[in-house]
């Protein structure tokens, strides 16, 4: 079932062309991502990793077989697809993902509609918001690594109810002495020294790592 959002990317596989592999990469999709898949009854095939990935994956996946019994029968199918789907601005960005050139005159014509369509071998490689989406991924990263070790660590309640603020200070510093500032706000003398004191492992390793 489609989700009910703006499409920011909207791919098209011909998996007679990439098959499987032409979904590598999905893991950076997200909830504002929509993927068809077009297959025939020669490739209609999808591993059980890639059938858990898609059902994972927060993007929202389509299917359509192609019963024309022509050359190239998927080629027009997308071709056909893709054109309605810019005439209506479905989406922000287009991917056609097929190794196959052939699309490539088609891909220049809707470019001079002011479409912004793109071939690509694999969901992986579509360039845009790649560096956002491994900032993105880093950030969380962070954020996990810092909420977890707060949670198991700070147990006592004076410190437990400034508990979004020490997280805060903690991502938003880069070193030990702007973090203590930072936290003096909140805590003061012996309080805010046992704070430090507990934070120390986290804090060495990540702004070692933000160096």
């Amino acid at each position: 079932m489609t989700k009910k959002t703006a499409i920011r990317n909207y791919y098209f596989i011909d998996s007679e062309n990439v098959h499987n592999y032409g979904t590598d990469g999905m893991e950076r999709l997200g909830e504002n991502d929509r993927v068809r898949i077009y297959y025939r009854a020669n490739s209609a095939y999808l591993n059980i990793d890639l059938h858990r990935r898609i059902y994972e994956s927060p993007a929202a996946f389509e299917y359509e077989f192609v019963a024309l019994d022509i050359k190239n029968a998927i080629d027009v199918k997308i071709v056909e697809y893709v054109s309605g789907q810019i005439d209506s601005e479905t989406a922000e960005k287009y991917y056609i993902v097929s190794n196959d050139n052939d699309y490539d005159k088609q891909i220049t014509a809707f470019r001079n509609r002011g479409a912004n369509v793109m071939r690509i071998a694999t969901i992986g490689e579509a360039p845009p918001e790649k560096c956002e989406r491994k900032k993105a991924a880093k950030e969380k990263k962070c954020d996990d690594a810092v909420r977890t070790f707060v949670e198991q660590n700070i147990k006592d309640k004076k410190y437990r109810q400034n508990r979004e603020d020490i997280i805060g200070a903690i991502k938003g510093c880069t070193d030990r002495g702007a973090l203590n500032n930072t936290l003096q706000k909140y805590f003061d003398g012996s309080d805010l020294k046992q704070l430090m004191k507990t934070l120390k492992p986290l804090t060495n390793e990540l702004y070692k790592k933000k160096k």
